[in-house]
């Protein structure tokens, strides 16, 4: 059996760490998890659960692809799991994470997100729609043997496929996706290992989060495979399943908000990274309504 390593990014999360450390200590597969954050709260929290299996990285407040490389040095799984310290795996989810490894031609491997907001507000109804396309595209492209967009919320690669990240990156997960790819390996779904979200409850923090992981897909280091991962026009193309998944007037009242609100986000991505070529710290800014 492969070892494992989960790495757990966080920063200011002191109360929702511990249970996101403790739901990789309950599964059945075995584990070590690496915590890394630049702030103390977040590291106690951490070090508070009694288990020899966790260990906690201080980073230097560089942003989080320098926080990841850091954690990255100090695993030695072979096959190293990428998660957040905002967000819960359910039962089951690390065992299916890493049961597509058994073939050796896979080296990465993405979770499913699930929608933690109630679908009756507009925000929840938005995170529903956006999970369950996400789903289904994943899904229809791994069957299909096409590249898929792993999510950092839950993804698995295999150790020798992980090289430093660049410290300007965006969006970690297209950048790991397009590491295993580029060294021959397969990008693999585990549709059943899910894992709870808190997505964002204002327009403010939405358009934050979509900047940036929008913008992730429009830098360089994915950008020859970004129309294939994710991008405006791609999303243009399921427009007609976008436009069936409302049941109700305020749901396609919603759905048309969300149409608009993404056409937005992919410009300011655009203006922010390709025209302005604003600096992480400009761009990655604290979304709290998720925490």
């Amino acid at each position: 059996m492969p070892t494992v390593s989960v790495i757990i990014a966080s920063s200011h999360e002191p109360r929702t760490i511990a249970r996101a450390v403790m739901a990789f200590l309950h599964e059945d597969a075995r584990c070590d998890v690496c915590v890394v954050a630049p702030d103390a709260e977040t590291l106690n929290a951490a070090q508070g659960v009694a288990d020899a299996r966790v260990h906690t990285v201080h980073d230097d407040g560089k942003g989080k692809p320098a926080a990841l490389n850091r954690a990255i040095g100090e695993v030695k799984g072979d096959i190293v799991v990428f998660s957040d310290g905002d967000v819960k795996i359910q039962p089951g989810a690390l065992n299916a994470l890493i049961r597509p490894f058994s073939d050796e031609r896979v080296g990465a491997v993405s979770g499913h997100p699930i929608s933690a907001n109630a679908r009756g507000t507009r925000w929840g109804y938005i995170a529903h729609l956006l999970t369950d396309m996400a789903h289904r595209l994943r899904k229809e492209r791994a069957e299909a043997g096409e590249l898929i967009d792993a999510s950092g919320y839950l993804m698995a690669m295999r150790r020798a496929g992980v090289d430093p990240l660049p410290e300007n990156t965006l969006a970690d997960d297209p950048v790991l996706t397009f590491m295993a790819h580029t060294k021959g390996y397969r990008v693999a779904y585990a549709p059943d290992a899910l894992v709870s979200v808190k997505y964002p409850t204002n327009v403010r923090d939405w358009m934050k989060q979509k900047t940036r992981s929008f913008g992730g897909y429009i830098q360089p280091y994915v950008r020859s495979e970004h129309k294939r991962m994710r991008s405006f026009w791609q999303e243009v193309r399921h427009l007609g399943w976008v436009l069936t998944y409302p049941k109700t007037i305020r749901e396609v009242w919603w759905t048309v908000e969300l149409l608009v609100l993404r056409l937005l986000a992919w410009a300011l991505a655009g203006t922010r990274v390709r025209i302005l070529k604003q600096p992480l710290d400009k761009i990655w800014q604290r979304v709290d309504s998720t925490k």
